[in-house]
């Protein structure tokens, strides 16, 4: 069972040796890691999509939004998709917090992003569909998501997730006007770094804390 992209061409190896695999195949890897391949083939199969464009530059895209003001969400593809704190949906409509981000990914992340994909934000629920595949057909039931969760991946978020003091606290002004302290600690798995337990709390219960 393969229950992730990038080992299509092992699964179809094994399906000609006679055995039963569960995962996906080349095609279905290149629809995964291949975000404009994999719009391409649902706008054929008539589905209406998103209009985007892609880039294999920071400045390329950078410039891009100079000349074309807007608010858009940024979508790593390749490996890098695989880490979710590295989307990002502006929030300004004249783009300006997104060329923030590009110019943050351009020192940051420029070694890991290889390409990625600027799309024009729309307001909705983001719905995706899922599924393991046999090699012949989908192995029901279908797993459907609803992708409306909160992304917390400003400057305080992606530092957090990069982290790994054994804790790390930051306060910041939230995009609702609130001040907020945040604590952190991150995880390690089999001495891997996989994420961090995020907590946050008003300063006010520090100040209080200190004065008794």
């Amino acid at each position: 069972m393969f229950d992730d992209i990038g080992f299509g061409s092992a699964a179809v190896k094994l399906r000609a040796q006679g055995k039963a695999v569960v995962g996906g195949t080349p095609y279905t890897d290149q629809l995964e890691d291949d975000r404009d391949f994999g719009q391409q083939e649902m706008k054929a199969a008539g589905v209406a999509i998103l209009p985007s464009s892609d880039f294999t530059t920071f400045d390329e895209a950078i410039a891009f939004v100079g000349r074309n003001p807007g608010r858009y969400v940024v979508k790593p593809s390749g490996k890098a998709q695989s880490e979710k704190v590295l989307s990002f949906v502006g929030q300004e409509e004249d783009g300006k917090d997104v060329l923030n981000i590009l110019e943050h990914y351009k020192r940051s992340w420029a070694s890991k992003i290889k390409s990625f994909q600027l799309q024009k934000y729309v307001s909705g629920v983001e719905v995706a569909v899922g599924g393991f595949f046999n090699g012949t057909d989908f192995v029901m039931p279908v797993c459907i998501n609803f992708e409306h969760k909160r992304m917390f991946n400003d400057t305080v978020g992606i530092r957090l997730a990069r982290n790994q003091d054994p804790i790390l606290v930051q306060t910041y002004v939230r995009d609702t006007g609130e001040v907020l302290n945040d604590l952190s600690v991150p995880i390690t798995v089999r001495g891997r770094h996989w994420g961090a337990v995020r907590l946050g709390f008003s300063p006010d219960m520090l100040m209080q804390k200190s004065s008794q």
